[in-house]
């Protein structure tokens, strides 16, 4: 074969190449729509340079896919922290300090997954935004365990707005 004819090979087996390797398992050993992606983003770029009957080519691919159920997970996670903060800071109710820890508790733990999930889809602003929430969330459990009802409503009230920014991010 002739180089000309080389090259040509090598450039159409290297725009089918990233469809061959494509993942056709979805649903093995997963459960439910978690293989459902939310963006795909790809580029080629070639660049043919001729030296001494030689071509080279040169094959950037960047490949971004964010799984759409981690979005749903997300949103169901701000949500509920968002209403747990939006009770707790405007009610008129005292609570006793078991409540305060199974509240404090119950945020926390939403907090660590609104991370662990953030971390995923790669957003700089949101994880910077989800990290001081999970700080905020510490404090306000920390605040239950000592039994002070004024810390708690403080920290609910300063961390309710980056549930809301993170809510606008994702």
């Amino acid at each position: 074969m002739s180089i000309r004819a080389n090259t040509a090979l090598l450039s159409s087996l290297l725009l089918v190449a990233p469809s061959l390797f494509a993942d056709h398992d979805k649903g093995k050993g997963r459960h439910g729509d978690d293989e459902k992606k939310f963006e795909r983003k790809v580029k080629v770029e070639h660049e043919n340079e001729r030296e001494d009957d030689e071509v080279k080519v040169k094959v950037a691919r960047k490949v971004r896919v964010v799984p759409a159920n981690r979005v749903v997970i997300i949103n169901n996670d701000v949500n509920r922290l968002e209403s747990i903060l939006a009770t707790t800071q405007g009610s008129a109710v005292v609570f006793a300090q078991p409540t305060l820890i199974r509240v404090g508790n119950e945020a926390n733990v939403l907090a660590n997954r609104i991370v662990s999930n953030v971390v995923v889809i790669r957003n700089p602003n949101a994880l910077s935004a989800a990290r001081t929430l999970r700080a905020q969330i510490r404090q306000l459990r920390a605040a239950a365990v000592r039994g002070d009802a004024a810390a708690f409503r403080l920290r609910a009230r300063e961390a309710l707005p980056l549930v809301i920014r993170i809510d606008g991010m994702v």
